[in-house]
C-alpha cells in the first residue's frame, strides 16, 4: 500500500505542472483575441456637409438641400405689372424741380415659397428689361440707356428675392398687408442689398400690390444724366414696382 502510494503522488507532481502550463496558454489566446479590433478601411468614405447649405431633417433622417425642398406656392407676375425709376431733377424751361419717370411694362418674375413659408432663393427673381424703359423725352432715354445703364452690356436688371419680412404665413387670401423684400439688386453689373418696402392687397390667388426703393447713383456706379435742357439731377433714384400677380397653390 505504501509503494501504491508513492508511485501515485510522483504521477501527479508531473502531470500537473503540464496542466497549469496549458490553462495559461488557453486563458493568454483568448486575452489576445480580445484587445485586438480590426481597423477601418482606407477606402471608407468621410461624408462633408457644406456649411453655407441650409438643410433640414426629413421624416427618415435624410438631410434635404434648401433647393430641393418641396414648394409650397409661387406667386407669379402678370404682363400688367409696371416697373419705374423716378429721379427728381430741375430743367431749364421749368421753374419748379419735377420727376424724370422712366416705365416700362417688360417685367417677368415669381416668388416660390417651400412648403415652410421660407422664401426659395433659387427659384425667386424678378427681371426687367432696361432697355425699354421710357420717359416724356426721348433724348433723355437715349442718354440713359447709353451712358447711364449702359444697356448695351447690361440690358437687364435682376431682382432676386432672399427672404421675406413681416409676411403672414399660410398667406392671407385677404386684407392689405405690408412687409419687406430683402433682395440682392443687379443693376449695371454690380449686385447689392436692396430692401423694397411692400404692400400688397389679397383677394384669393390675386395680389395687387406696390414694392419701392431707393439708392445713390453711386451704388451702382451709375453716371448722372447730364443734359443741356438739364440744370441738375438729385442724387438719389427711386424704383417702384406696381405688380398684379397670380398665386399657384401646390396640388
Amino acid at each position: 500500500m505504501i509503494t501504491k502510494t508513492v508511485k501515485s503522488s510522483s504521477v501527479l507532481r508531473t502531470i500537473l505542472p503540464i496542466l497549469f502550463l496549458g490553462i495559461i496558454a488557453i486563458f493568454t489566446s483568448c486575452a489576445t483575441e480580445r484587445i485586438d479590433t480590426p481597423t477601418p478601411s482606407a477606402k471608407t468614405p468621410i461624408q462633408k456637409i457644406d456649411p453655407t447649405i441650409t438643410v433640414e431633417l426629413s421624416p427618415k433622417g435624410s438631410i434635404k438641400k434648401e433647393n430641393e425642398l418641396a414648394s409650397g406656392l409661387t406667386i407669379t407676375l402678370n404682363r400688367e405689372s409696371i416697373a419705374r425709376y423716378l429721379v427728381n431733377e430741375q430743367l431749364t424751361r421749368r421753374k419748379l424741380p419735377n420727376d424724370a419717370v422712366g416705365e416700362t411694362k417688360e417685367v417677368k418674375g415669381s416668388i416660390t415659397f417651400t412648403d415652410k413659408g421660407a422664401v426659395n432663393a433659387t427659384k425667386s427673381n424678378i427681371t426687367i428689361n432696361l432697355v425699354s424703359l421710357k420717359t416724356d423725352e426721348a433724348r433723355r432715354d437715349r442718354y440713359v440707356r447709353e451712358n447711364t445703364l449702359k444697356t448695351s452690356l447690361y440690358p437687364q436688371a435682376s431682382v432676386k428675392i432672399k427672404r421675406i419680412e413681416g409676411l403672414l404665413w399660410p398667406l392671407p387670401s385677404s386684407g392689405k398687408h405690408t412687409f419687406q423684400l430683402v433682395t440682392a439688386t443687379t443693376i449695371h453689373g454690380i449686385t447689392t442689398t436692396l430692401i423694397w418696402e411692400t404692400i400688397a392687397s389679397f383677394d384669393g390667388d390675386k395680389v395687387t400690390g406696390q414694392a419701392k426703393t431707393n439708392f445713390l447713383f453711386e451704388t451702382f456706379d451709375l453716371k448722372k444724366p447730364t443734359l443741356f435742357f438739364i440744370l441738375s439731377v438729385e442724387n438719389n433714384i427711386r424704383l417702384e414696382l406696381d405688380f398684379i400677380a397670380t398665386i399657384s397653390r401646390k396640388s
